[in-house]
């Protein structure tokens, strides 16, 4: 397993909803990777969009997306937390690779401090 992590040192003390990182990385290997032979990638990348939003991707070169998942607990927990800490201005998509495997993306607002 190794692991690429892709962030300006800018965006590195940005605030950001504790354990979602932890979460979908987690997904990322149980989900993608352990199913799969051979050597497994993990990236995360980290954007800023405009206006005033965060991108925070976690990407693998797993087994790629299966009917079905994609609404688990995990999941599921990461989308009420952030409803409940920014309505509908966050969001968390799941989405299969072209090449293979699969990303994860948590979008959500900067506040005025980080923005």
């Amino acid at each position: 397993l190794s692991y690429e992590i892709k962030v300006e040192e800018k965006y590195r003390e940005l605030d950001f909803p504790p354990l979602m990182l932890i979460s979908l990385v987690e997904n990322a290997i149980k989900h993608g990777l352990e199913t799969k032979a051979g050597n497994g990638l993990i990236v995360i990348t980290v954007d800023k969009l405009e206006p005033n939003r965060l991108r925070v991707n976690v990407s693998d070169n797993g087994a790629g997306l299966k009917a079905g998942l994609g609404g688990g607990l995990g999941l599921a927990n990461i989308r009420e937390q952030l409803f409940s800490r920014f309505g509908d201005a966050a969001s968390l998509t799941i989405a299969a690779l072209p090449e293979a495997g699969t990303i994860a993306s948590i979008e959500l607002p900067l506040s005025d401090t980080n923005a």
